[in-house]
């Protein structure tokens, strides 16, 4: 009978992604020649479509589906008291009280994502907020050197390292604002998962956060790497925090319409029909 149908999906591009690791490691080059002959290649997003047509991939071969993340109930201020109860009983480290705000990030510990930056504006941002809190969950080779900065700063009663968990569904249902300042992204699942959250949004203009939010439509963009920036629009989005923001509706809405989990399991489930009829 006809081959079984091979579907590639990169989950990254830049330094960092498959293509990149191709072109340099042991094999990569065989490898890429087997990965040319499969039978389809998702891309995730365009710098992922522009490294496969540059890796010499057949553009006819390369599908268009990014990310999508659950749409979650709306969340309120009477809802946002109970995951927060729920997370401090799971870990004392995370005691919060139910009115103070919350300054949430989610993602990988390294240097490229801009906690170093993040940190830098906190000082301001509890100068200005002195209840103000931020959880920083997620794990990685930076985890050392935060923790170090975190108490050069003294900003340990401030500030919380989370570490990594499963499901972080109940932080953004704490959360008054997700603060996202990365220097480098393509389509960060975190960031559609504050968007559908809906939380507020403070992240670094970047091209992978800027598609998402819509060039600031969908939340506040601040220039990479400018502390003061960084603190004064965290700042802004904790004034009066439980109000309805239209970024945040509009971010929710983006999510719904073009990044919903559903919608990328039907483009998934139309190709791999279209793949199978076609062996």
């Amino acid at each position: 009978g006809s081959p079984l149908p091979i579907l590639l999906r990169p989950e990254g591009a830049g330094p960092q992604g498959d293509l990149r690791w191709q072109e340099h490691a042991r094999g990569g080059q065989a490898i890429r020649r087997a990965c040319r002959r499969a039978t389809g290649v998702v891309a995730i997003a365009p710098p992922v479509r522009d490294e496969l047509l540059a890796a010499g991939f057949d553009e006819s071969k390369i599908f268009d589906i990014p990310n999508g993340v659950e749409i979650p109930d709306h969340t309120s201020a009477p809802v946002r008291a109970r995951p927060r109860a729920e997370l401090a009983e799971s870990d004392p480290r995370l005691q919060i009280a139910p009115a103070a705000p919350l300054v949430l990030y989610v993602g990988r510990l390294h240097k490229e994502k801009g906690l170093d930056e993040l940190l830098e504006a906190w000082t301001h941002v509890v100068a200005a907020e002195r209840q103000a809190r931020l959880w920083i969950v997620g794990d990685g080779p930076y985890l050392r050197p935060l923790a170090a900065k975190i108490n050069a700063l003294q900003l340990m009663g401030s500030v919380t390292l989370a570490g990594s968990y499963d499901s972080t569904s109940q932080f953004y249902q704490a959360a008054n604002v997700f603060a996202f300042p990365s220097r480098s992204e393509l389509m960060p699942l975190a960031l559609l998962e504050a968007m559908a959250a809906p939380l507020r949004i403070v992240a670094s203009d970047i091209a992978g956060n800027r598609h998402l939010l819509d060039d600031g439509q969908c939340g506040l963009l601040v220039p990479v790497g400018h502390v003061q920036e960084l603190a004064d629009g965290i700042v802004s989005q904790l004034e009066r925090p439980d109000d309805v923001s239209p970024l945040a509706v509009a971010a929710r809405e983006r999510v719904r319409v073009r990044f919903s989990l559903a919608g990328m399991t039907r483009m998934h489930w139309r190709l791999f029909q279209q793949m199978i009829d076609h062996s």
